[in-house]
Formats: structure tokens, C-alpha cells, sequence
């Protein structure tokens, strides 16, 4: 085994139990042969031992302990501490064919939020920590975890997302989600919180509404996460199954009313329509689909019923859009988006209406 260098408490070398065998021989002045005979095996297996080229079982453990006075414990801890190195020797040696991969990586979004500390000249710390932060014990793992699956949300070669940054704004999300703690999920009580949610978008206090949704969220079995963006993604939101409980996860990408409004309930579309073996993820990149393009019609007629988006034509002043918004029961923001989203007025028209909901980062 090569040795490779590393930093930290592990050495960059394995030590076999072979060499303390035959430290004692010396000590002893015995041959190898007189304590095969001791120990009833043959001259050639502690050879072996001896050469590091066999270990020790168990059983040749209690003997030597029989024969040596070295309790046993000692020998198969030696046998395990060995092993472990090796094991640890030969994943440092794969990574040093990783610095791909790790380039890949949104590093300094990973460092800045407290998920790996190893500094840039230490790659191979740094590999190893973000092996950790992924859950996965090597970069062919990372692979089918991580970058494969993608595959079933990538709808379009248009699609500019780097997948090691998907991959990682996931995973935060994925580890958040483990510390939630929500109860059983319950489609009727999450569809009997959307008129309160929706109602939501008129609070004036901004401050409040994550946490209310948060909370109406949790009381349904749904996992809604507000998860900052990650350098090299243009994702908004996405939607899975963990744990039996439906996850949904927001970026800080749209911050303006009308635009967050409508992601919460894209993605509470999916959960409500779709089913719970799939994982989407909207960006704005991806293709349209027939899933994507339901949970469109979803957030679109919830926050504005098609019965009352019939009228939106005849509004001609912002008077008329907050009259209007007051009357369906949804933020002018919400109102001025649609017609900036239908072309019926210029994007730069109504836009002081819309507001910024105000979103609590993690540290």
C-alpha cells in the first residue's frame, strides 16, 4: 500500500498486526517455525502474518494470546485498526482522481453556510467532508444518487443548472427536512389551508407570512422549506416524498409577491396531483411538461378563479386593480402579475404594487 499524504489525526500508513508478531519474536528469540509449532499452524501462514500478506482471524488471535500472554483483544484491535487504514488509504487514493468532481461543486456556497470547513489546499479533506454532506461514500455513489436521478427532471438540453449545484441545494433541503418535525400527512387539511394561505398574500405585515405557512404546512404533514439559492442554479422550487411526508422547497429566486405566490402553489400542486415517487424541480429553464403545466393551471386559478381572470382586461388603472384584488381576496401584486404574465399590460406597468415577502435565512 502506498502511502498517502493526509492532514489531521489519521496517518498516511497502516500498520499490520504482522509486525508486532514479530517484534515479540525478536524479543523472544524465537523462529518463526517454534511458534507455528506453539500455535499449531503451519510455518508458511505465519510467514503470511509475519509479511503483512495474512491477517489475523479470531481464532489465531485467542491462540497467540494462549502463547504470548498478548491478550487477544489487542491482536484482532490491531487486525480492525489495520484494516480501517487500508480501507481509508484506498478511498484517499480514489479521491485524488476526484478533483473533477470537486470542482464541480458550489464550494464556497458550502463553506459559507457551515457545511464543510477544509480549506481549498486541502483537497482531500474537503472531498472527504462533502462525501459527508452528500450521505454517499464515493464519487461513483454520488453519481447514481445525485447526478443520475436528474435526469427525470432535466426536460430540456436548454436546461443550464449545473447538476453538482441542483444536487447541493437538494441535499440542504433534504437534511433540513430531517430536523422537521411535522404530523401525518392529510390532503384534506392541506387543501382546507389553501384559502388561508392564498388569503395570506394581502398580510401586511410580510414578516409574519413564512411563518404562518410554515405552520399550516406542518399541521398538514407537509415539509415546507425556504432554502436560499445556490450559486450555479435557476431553480425556484421542487417537490418530493420523504419519509412518508411531502417536502417542498423554495428558493429566494422570486421574492416578489405574485411571483412567490405562485411557486408555493406550483408546488403544492405537485403534491396534491402527482404522485409521491417523482421529484420535480422547477427552474427557469425547464421544458413544460404535462405534470408542470397542470401545476401551472393549479396556481393560476387558485389565486385568481378563471370566472374573475375574465374581468382582468377591462382594468385600466391601479385604482381598479386594488379594488379588484380586494374583492377576490388576493395581494395587488398578485393581480399586476397575471396581466404582466397574460401581456395585457408591459411588465414595467403596476409594478410598484407588488411587494417582497420578507423570508427568514438560515444562519
Amino acid at each position: 500500500m502506498s502511502a498517502v499524504a493526509t492532514k489531521g489525526a489519521n496517518p498516511n500508513y497502516a500498520v499490520h498486526p504482522g509486525r508486532m508478531l514479530d517484534e515479540w519474536l525478536d524479543e523472544n528469540a524465537m523462529s518463526q517455525g517454534q511458534i507455528a509449532a506453539r500455535l499449531g499452524r503451519s510455518t508458511k501462514n505465519i510467514n503470511q502474518v509475519v509479511n503483512g500478506v495474512a491477517g489475523i482471524s479470531p481464532d489465531l488471535a485467542l491462540a497467540l494470546e494462549t502463547v504470548t500472554g498478548v491478550p487477544s483483544r489487542l491482536w484482532t484491535n490491531m487486525q480492525a485498526q489495520y484494516d480501517a487504514d487500508v480501507a481509508r488509504l484506498r478511498q484517499a487514493e480514489s479521491l485524488r482522481h476526484a478533483t473533477g468532481w470537486l470542482d464541480n461543486l458550489p464550494l464556497s456556497d458550502l463553506k459559507k453556510r457551515g457545511h464543510i470547513t477544509a480549506s481549498g489546499r486541502d483537497k482531500l479533506t474537503q472531498a472527504l467532508e462533502c462525501l459527508r454532506f452528500f450521505g454517499v461514500s464515493s464519487v461513483d455513489a454520488w453519481d447514481a444518487v445525485w447526478a443520475e436521478p436528474q435526469a427525470q427532471y432535466r426536460q430540456s438540453t436548454a436546461y443550464t443548472a449545473k447538476a453538482a449545484a441542483v444536487a447541493t441545494w437538494l441535499r440542504i433541503g433534504e437534511i433540513e427536512s430531517q430536523q422537521c418535525d411535522v404530523l401525518q400527512y392529510d390532503r384534506g387539511q392541506l387543501e382546507g389551508f389553501l384559502p388561508e394561505m392564498r388569503a395570506l398574500s394581502r398580510e401586511p405585515n410580510g414578516s409574519v407570512i413564512v411563518p404562518r405557512l410554515v405552520e399550516m404546512a406542518s399541521k398538514s404533514g407537509v415539509v415546507l422549506l425556504f432554502i436560499p439559492d445556490v450559486s450555479g442554479t435557476r431553480l425556484y422550487g421542487a417537490t418530493r416524498w420523504q419519509r412518508q411526508h411531502p417536502v417542498v422547497q423554495l428558493s429566494l429566486r422570486r421574492k416578489s409577491d405574485d411571483q412567490f405566490w405562485f411557486s408555493l402553489f406550483h408546488e403544492l400542486a405537485h403534491v396534491l396531483l402527482h404522485g409521491r415517487d417523482r421529484i420535480f424541480v422547477d427552474g427557469s429553464d425547464v421544458h413544460d411538461t404535462t405534470e408542470e403545466a397542470e401545476a401551472d393551471r393549479f396556481a393560476s386559478d387558485l389565486l385568481i378563479p378563471p370566472m374573475a381572470a375574465s374581468r382582468l382586461r377591462a382594468i385600466r388603472s391601479l385604482g381598479d386593480v386594488r379594488e379588484f384584488a380586494a374583492e377576490i381576496g388576493v395581494s395587488p401584486g398578485v393581480v399586476v402579475g397575471r396581466m404582466h404574465h397574460d401581456g395585457t399590460r408591459h411588465y414595467s406597468w403596476g409594478a410598484g404594487l407588488k411587494r417582497t415577502v420578507a423570508f427568514v435565512e438560515a444562519a
